[in-house]
């Protein structure tokens, strides 16, 4: 049997596509999605402010997804949310107040504060 070359295969796939779709879903997509999980980190530099491309805001919001998925402690959370929101939004500072009344007396309490992209949580 002779060899096949890459413009045969090419054009055995143009004209078989759900064969080629069935093939590409059943060997590489399960490899893909987990290679895109598996990564920890998105790959972003946050040390100074600049515009981030499209490619870097979708790694941001997708290591933020990641970060709610693996993080049972609502608080570090949403202080790592607001972290990548200060770079996304270049905001100097955020902070999250909460609402709350005690003994029939509303007041706005302070749950975190002064947070920045560099910030820590204490």
């Amino acid at each position: 049997m002779g060899e096949v070359t890459a413009e045969e295969v090419e054009k055995f796939l143009d004209s078989n596509i759900g064969f080629a779709k069935q093939y590409y879903n059943l060997h590489y997509r399960a490899k893909l999605i987990s290679d895109l999980l598996g990564a920890k980190e998105a790959a972003v530099d946050f040390s100074n402010y600049h515009s981030p491309s499209s490619m870097e805001e979708s790694e941001i919001i997708f290591d933020l997804l990641r970060d709610f998925q693996e993080n049972l402690q609502t608080e570090k959370c949403i202080f790592n949310v607001m972290k990548k929101l200060c770079f996304l939004l270049q905001a100097d500072r955020m902070s999250l107040f909460m609402y709350r009344t005690r003994n029939g007396i509303a007041e706005l309490a302070t749950r975190l504060f002064n947070v920045h992209k560099d910030a820590v949580l204490e």
